[in-house]
């Protein structure tokens, strides 16, 4: 499966046109492709959602080229092969093993490998220091030092590579930008990224240091129940009830046994399944799947069946 293959905007079978496909796309200062047997092939897939870019690109012959004032925050999740980034001086090597964050702003060289493919999702540092003020209750001028232009060992950022797979997928099979569960996964992806960069950072207050008094804790369930129509995050209902973020996860846990993303899931699986009893002839399961916040129908197939014992189809049509 092609990341974001949905999405694509480059698809180049020469090097001249790949490099005039990168100035248009990246305006890059210079492209370099080597002469090889094997026949020439680079793309690139990618899309924007709130607060982040992502990038899919494939190389099939090595290449090396120089980007200027490149924007955002870049995290690189390499998927083949082997680079090399070169930011004022300083060089970066990747692999699969490894991944590397690129600050705002920068000029940087890059040299791929043959067989180079990579995701980078590219953060919006504005929406970063907003998220970030609201996790952690506290006014940013900008984010704290940050671990940039150096590897990193890939398996620390298990939160975010997931989020970033999850949506890559998402995308690979024609996913809708403004999808309820597209806007929520992007919105998760910019706390995780946050949270696998800052957590234990020094002189940040501890996200759990606010606890949930037990008539704020009541509002959790309510302002769920109340909003499960719209895009929803931990943060959001955290803000809303006044409690800290951990506080929204302990009493879920506590109380339920089940995270607020479980929950969230079951009101929405508890309204499709009204909507299919009560629709009228000729209403698809799938416009009722993305009414109620799924994108992925073989998703929503399976967790409406664990939680039903029979398949949404099976409902609409006996309703019928």
């Amino acid at each position: 499966m092609v990341p974001f293959a949905s999405r694509p905007f480059i698809r180049a079978t020469d090097p001249g046109e790949m490099a005039e496909a990168l100035w248009r796309n990246y305006r890059v200062g210079s492209a370099r492709f080597e002469d090889t047997e094997a026949p020439f092939l680079a793309l690139a897939n990618g899309v924007r959602l709130e607060g982040v870019r992502f990038h899919y690109c494939r190389y099939d012959t090595p290449a090396q080229i120089s980007f200027v004032a490149m924007g955002g925050y870049r995290q690189v999740f390499v998927l083949s092969g082997s680079s090399e980034f070169t930011l004022g001086g300083t060089k970066m090597a990747l692999g699969p093993e490894s991944t590397g964050l690129i600050p705002p702003g920068s000029d940087f060289d890059a040299a791929y490998s043959q067989g180079y493919a990579h995701i980078i999702a590219e953060f919006d540092e504005g929406a970063l220091v907003r998220k970030a003020e609201r996790l952690t209750g506290r006014d940013f001028a900008g984010l704290p030092d940050l671990p940039l232009g150096r590897a990193l060992p890939a398996g620390r950022f298990w939160k975010t590579r997931g989020l970033v797979d999850n949506l890559a997928d998402q995308f690979a099979n024609g996913a809708d930008e403004a999808a309820l569960p597209i806007t929520e996964l992007a919105q998760a992806l910019a706390s995780a990224f946050l949270i696998d960069h800052l957590e234990g950072h020094p002189g940040l207050p501890s996200l759990s240091a606010k606890a949930a008094g037990r008539p704020a804790a009541d509002l959790l369930e309510d302002y769920i129940r109340e909003n499960w129509s719209r895009p929803l995050t931990v943060e959001e209902i955290a803000a809303a009830c006044g409690v800290s973020v951990r506080s929204v996860f302990a009493r879920f846990r506590e109380t339920l046994g089940t995270s607020p993303m479980a929950y969230l899931r079951t009101l929405r699986l508890d309204e499709a399944r009204r909507r299919l009893r009560e629709g009228e002839p000729g209403v698809a399961v799938m416009d009722v799947a993305l009414a109620c916040g799924f994108a992925s129908f073989g998703h929503f197939a399976q967790r409406y069946r664990d939680r039903f014992g029979e398949l949404p189809s099976e409902t609409a049509t006996r309703s019928r």
